[in-house]
């Protein structure tokens, strides 16, 4: 009865599709098949409505599930199949075009759930998601897994059509009996999107990554809604989000779940020929801007790599409880305060801890591997080639250590040591307000569009450090600066170095008188409202003066 001419005539016979019936139940107590009786009636039931086609004065008008049946076995047993112990792999509803007229059979689409469970049972590879996803095998509703059709043409594809396009990508047209695979196959972006659409595969990725937690990677304890990454009753973190799309009858994306980010994230981290169970991967590899750009994105490699960070005691001893907004840089619960955020379409929101700490960290490396790094020093930092940019009149355009201080972690780290060393500069004198190393210090309500940039400082304290230095000028022992062996070009470093910080602005007559040690130098001249320029100028010639009276 598999050919399709000959079919519409036998089955006219009630006699004989009742027989035909009767073999298909025969044919499940073999276990080879399997019935749904939420869609079709069973071998006692007096109604047939669901099994026989209709007919209408000889003509047929409507198929049903033994024509399915029927049409559906022919296709994956081939035109000489017999229909006694049928037994078949998945791969063979691999073809989508076959697969939609496959599936318009119940009992096919039973079998085909029976066997993913099984497979599930057998060894373990395949994991079956929460009843959330997808109805339970002892659950009689299958409409989260069989195909929608309305008078023989498809309105939906489901679970059942989903995984069975995942498993062709999987085993690359393989047989699906003892499927296994690795999760870099999924680094293809083509073969992701189609994998992903399936929650059985989307399921079995997620175990096997918490399987690597604390081994190759870190998972954190939730994502930035608050949602558990463990509660496997709700995959919304770890899923992607597709939209079945009625004109062209496919899943479009719409959102990307976890499982893709970190994919794109590992693809991007690895070399040629690296695995993800193998992945090992220091800081350096995502300072380029565009790797780092995929990789933030994953909430398992950003947890992955805070874990790094911490793990370096030495550069990295302490970090401050919160961030400038007052979230919580502590919390293993919560890492909003760390994370960059996203939108669906994985445009940048927000750049938060992680990101700043990775493009500070990296200006401080100058090179060097981040677990090579010791303890943060100074000189250090001082010693390495950085930008900092003034205009003519002395205002900041540009600098790297804004970029260092970005970071609250590093700040946190730095600020201590600019204070020791401002403790031990002769002549420098504390602001009537106190130092402002912290830009908690200066912002109002953990707002930080309330920052005041001309009060911080940290940044530019640094910044005055790094020209003196730069210029061969030893601010650890300024009193012994010979003002008489200065070059012109030095003078003009030592100047500026000294009007560009509010804190060596304001203690400019004290430090020269010292180095002098005699009074010469007045403040009056340097202090506010004297600009910079203005500050600058007048030093400048005073040095000079200087010189010509040693």
């Amino acid at each position: 009865a598999f050919d399709d001419i000959k079919q519409k005539e036998i089955l006219k016979s009630l006699v004989i599709s009742e027989t035909i019936v009767q073999k298909i139940f025969e044919e499940e107590k073999n276990g080879s098949l399997h019935i749904p009786l939420n869609y079709v009636e069973d071998s006692e039931s007096l109604d047939r409505e669901k099994w026989y086609n209709k007919y209408n004065d000889e003509v047929l008008v409507e198929r049903n599930e033994i024509a399915n049946l029927l049409e559906a076995a022919r296709l994956l047993l081939g035109d000489d199949a017999t229909f006694a112990n049928m037994t078949f792999d998945l791969s063979a509803a691999f073809d989508e075009v076959k697969q939609d007229t496959i599936l318009k059979s119940y009992v096919i689409s039973e079998t085909i759930v029976q066997k993913v469970f099984e497979e599930a049972n057998l060894n373990g590879i395949l994991e079956i998601p929460s009843t959330n996803y997808l109805n339970a095998l002892e659950d009689g509703d299958r409409s989260k897994w069989f195909n929608q059709y309305n008078e023989g043409e498809l309105v939906k594809r489901n679970e059942i059509a989903n995984l069975l396009n995942a498993a062709k990508v999987i085993t690359n047209g393989g047989n699906f009996a003892n499927i296994n695979f690795e999760i870099d196959v999924l680094f293809d972006k083509t073969k992701q999107t189609t994998v992903l659409k399936s929650y059985v595969f989307s399921e079995t990725i997620v175990k096997k990554i918490i399987e690597e937690d604390a081994n190759v990677i870190n998972v954190p304890l939730n994502d930035l809604q608050g949602r558990s990454m463990s509660n496997s009753d709700d995959r919304s973190p770890w899923y992607n989000v597709y939209q079945w799309n009625t004109t062209n009858k496919e899943y479009e994306l719409i959102k990307q779940g976890e499982i893709a980010r970190m994919l794109d994230a590992v693809d991007a981290i690895l070399d040629e020929g690296g695995t993800f169970a193998t992945m090992d991967f220091g800081l350096e590899k995502i300072f380029d801007d565009d790797i780092q750009e995929i990789v933030l994105r994953s909430l398992v490699l950003s947890e992955t790599i805070v874990a790094k960070i911490l793990d370096n005691k030495d550069a990295i001893h302490s970090v401050p409880d919160v961030d400038l907004k007052n979230r919580s840089l502590v919390d293993d619960e919560n890492r909003e305060a760390w994370y960059n955020q996203y939108d669906d379409e994985n445009n940048l929101i927000e750049l938060n801890e992680l990101g700043k700490f990775l493009k500070g960290i990296k200006l401080i490396l100058g090179g060097k591997d981040y677990t090579d790094l010791g303890e943060i020093v100074i000189d250090d930092i001082l010693a390495l080639e950085l930008n900092v940019n003034h205009d003519e009149d002395f205002n900041l355009i540009s600098s790297d250590f804004a970029t260092i201080l970005d970071s609250v972690v590093l700040e946190h780290i730095i600020a201590p040591l600019a204070a020791e060393i401002a403790d031990n500069i002769e002549g420098l004198n504390e602001p009537d307000d106190g130092y402002k190393w912290y830009k908690k210090e200066i912002i109002t309500d953990y707002d930080p569009d309330t920052f005041d940039e001309q009060s911080y400082d940290l940044q530019s304290f640094l910044e005055s450090l790094y020209i003196m230095s730069q210029a061969g000028i030893n601010y650890n022992d300024l009193g012994s600066t010979n003002l008489k062996e200065l070059t012109d070009d030095t003078i003009e470093d030592f100047a500026k170095a000294m009007v560009v910080s509010r804190v060596f602005k304001e203690s400019i007559a004290s430090i020269f008188n010292n180095i002098i040690g005699y009074e010469f130098f007045n403040q009056a001249d340097y202090s506010d409202p004297k600009t910079r320029k203005e500050a600058y100028n007048i030093l400048v010639a005073q040095i000079n003066v200087i010189k010509m009276i040693l």
